[in-house]
């Protein structure tokens, strides 16, 4: 099995990557299986086959499970739980439990550094989660941390995201003129051209 993902891997043979990952799996190297099946997870949302997608980021799922704790293999279970919550949306809904699940693991492995972009499409996830659940409070938490964490970032994505977030769950809330604020700042700092391939990230 070894062998023949190995061989797989050259660019000749144009090999899927769930394939490859199968066999790295049989072999018994999950660092080697894991990125695979992310890869063979994130190329099936990009085509719709959500439920093809989540089979495949399950079974990475379970692999990078089966190793040893590092930072390598959290980084590897975020990129999953990210892709996986994406997935869930599209087949189960925002409001689903597995939705939930995915980003509220992935919540918990975010890195220590502020200087990682994945934070924010987990709060975002997690926000909407919230958001179509009408757990408002907890939307209102989340929403604050996204904004506190956009704040300390020279990037205007994360401030556009964040303020949106929040000028949803402030409008929800019946704070209008706050709202406005926000909404407002969102609008501002939101150029199409740029910002556009963003809703592939964030599902909107």
């Amino acid at each position: 099995h070894a062998r023949i993902a190995e061989v797989l891997r050259f660019p000749s043979f144009k090999a899927e990557p769930e394939v490859i990952a199968h066999h790295f799996t049989q072999a018994g190297m999950g660092r080697e299986a894991t990125p695979e099946w992310l890869r063979a997870g994130q190329r099936a949302i990009a085509r719709s086959a959500n439920v093809e997608a989540i089979a495949h980021l399950n079974h990475g799922l379970k692999v990078v499970r089966s190793l040893p704790d590092s930072e390598e293999t959290h980084s590897l279970e975020l990129d999953i739980q990210i892709s996986l919550g994406s997935a869930a949306i599209a087949v189960r809904g925002y409001s689903a439990t597995e939705t939930e699940a995915a980003y509220s693991r992935a919540r918990q492995l975010l890195p220590e550094t502020e200087h990682d972009d994945r934070q924010f499409p987990v709060l975002h996830g997690l926000a909407m989660v919230y958001w179509n659940r009408a757990q408002l409070k907890s939307m209102r938490q989340v929403a604050d941390d996204m904004l506190a964490r956009a704040e300390r970032r020279n990037d205007p994505l994360p401030r556009l995201v964040a303020n949106r977030v929040m000028g949803v769950v402030l409008n929800t809330t019946g704070n209008f003129a706050e709202a406005s604020q926000n909404a407002e700042q969102a609008v501002n700092l939101y150029l199409p051209n740029h910002h556009r391939e963003t809703a592939h990230v964030f599902g909107h």
